[in-house]
């Protein structure tokens, strides 16, 4: 695996040795490159271990990196709230193990995340989409003092953030990449829990 700026998905890369991080051998060269990227970066930035515990309420979208967040949050044992207006996708994060299923198409999302939350909101909320909307609406899902993680390159509105932020006295973290040793700690958060990487990939 490489941490490298054209990316670890070619079947050749020419790169130093410093940014070289050994693959394991239970893992594949696929799970491999998914790691040094969307999987990595939902790790890296969505279950936190120390922030999500068996019983919490993760929200999400079930794109590339949405699926990964949701194959480790599961391993963390966390109930996983998946949103997507696109119903193969939704249908998707079903088999990757997610517990709940909305579609912000037909339904008001954070409504919904309230409803199936007891009025709580979510213990962590990961925001993958590049929407603007859908980025305010992940803050407006997360519960008090709880984590929102946004890896979108849309913004949301300053004021209405701010104050949303302030209230709730909640966290939001942003994640654009991530060092060696993350990639590191995922391999073998993989191989540990035995997440099927490969998974991820529906043609080759």
């Amino acid at each position: 695996m490489a941490t490298t700026p054209m990316a670890a998905t070619p079947d050749t890369l020419r790169c130093r040795p410093t940014p070289m991080v050994a693959l394991p051998e239970a893992l594949s060269f696929t799970a491999g490159a998914a790691i040094s990227c969307g999987s990595g970066t939902a790790l890296w930035r969505a279950p936190a271990p120390e922030r999500l515990r068996p019983g919490h309420d993760r929200h999400l979208r079930p794109g590339p990196v949405g699926l990964a967040g949701t194959q480790f949050a599961k391993a963390m044992g966390a109930r996983v709230i998946a949103l997507d207006t696109n119903p193969q996708r939704l249908e998707r994060a079903r088999e990757f193990g997610a517990d709940e299923l909305v579609n912000p198409g037909s339904n008001d999302p954070v409504a919904a995340i309230k409803e199936l939350t007891a009025g709580k909101y979510a213990d962590l909320t990961l925001d993958t989409s590049s929407n603007r909307e859908a980025a305010f609406n992940a803050i407006r899902s997360t519960k008090v003092g709880a984590l929102c993680a946004s890896l979108a390159k849309a913004g949301t509105s300053r004021s209405t953030s701010a104050r949303t932020l302030l209230r709730r006295q909640m966290t939001l973290i942003a994640s654009w990449t991530f060092s060696t040793i993350i990639q590191a700690e995922c391999a073998a958060f993989c191989v540990e829990r035995k997440i099927d990487v490969d998974k991820l990939f529906t043609h080759r």
